[in-house]
């Protein structure tokens, strides 16, 4: 029996092929002023564990799309599918800032859609299609693939698009983001798949997590959990 959560909105938005780009009870309103404001809050001095057994508390989502809590287990959502000039991306964000962390989510997909989680976002957005402003961007498959961008005033950089047989394909996915300064590393279950450095503009921001599909009938996303700290292990430095 799925259970709606009576969350708000935050919007991330991307053209499915091409740029594969709450507080709970907020009104609309008050979430895009939440929004606007956000780097001006200090960042958390703790990281967070959501287990998704029975609420998403401190998780923002967006009003256009449903997320529910099914079999007191999961966040789960089918996402939006297809708008009029693409591919439009439900997403979540948690409500801290937070520049230093280790960011783990387990996450499983049906369906040809493809996973995201986020870091160091800004969750303005500015159309239909559910696009953040800014942030990193670590997305996988069903087929083995995976990109990281960086989106930057909603222009999106596409650092690395590759494969890897660290994806267990149809199953449950670990994907980790660790960040320090303008150090970023990137993990699929365990295997560190990409790193990079980037000390140019995106200090800090939220973390977040989100679902592109392209069939809203079939496709969906399942969290089991996330989890944040705020430290780094001395090989991620």
């Amino acid at each position: 029996m799925h259970k709606k959560i009576k969350i708000n909105i935050t919007i991330i938005t991307t053209i499915f092929t091409m740029l594969l780009n709450g507080s709970i009870g907020v009104s609309h309103a008050e979430q895009q002023h939440h929004n606007q404001q956000y780097l001006n809050t200090p960042a958390a001095i703790s990281g967070f564990y959501s287990p998704f057994n029975s609420n998403a508390n401190g998780w923002i989502v967006s009003e256009d799309h449903l997320w529910y809590i099914e079999s007191s287990n999961y966040l789960t959502t089918k996402g939006c599918g297809i708008k009029i000039l693409g591919a439009c991306l439900a997403s979540v964000n948690h409500i801290n800032n937070y520049p230093t962390l280790t960011y783990e989510v387990r996450l499983k997909i049906t369906g040809p859609g493809w996973g995201l989680v986020m870091v160091r976002g800004n969750p303005t957005f500015r159309d239909y299609r559910n696009e953040w402003k800014s942030g990193y961007q670590f997305w996988y498959d069903n087929k083995g693939n995976f990109r990281v961008h960086k989106i930057n005033n909603y222009i999106v950089n596409k650092l690395k698009i590759s494969t890897t047989t660290a994806i267990k394909k149809g199953m449950w996915n670990t994907l980790k983001i660790t960040a320090i300064a303008g150090k970023l590393k990137y993990y699929i279950n365990g295997t560190l798949v990409w790193n990079m450095t980037d000390y140019s503009s995106l200090p800090t921001g939220r973390v977040g997590i989100g679902f592109l599909n392209p069939e809203t009938k079939i496709d969906k996303l399942w969290v089991d959990w996330a989890k944040l700290s705020t430290t780094v292990s001395s090989i991620d430095e």
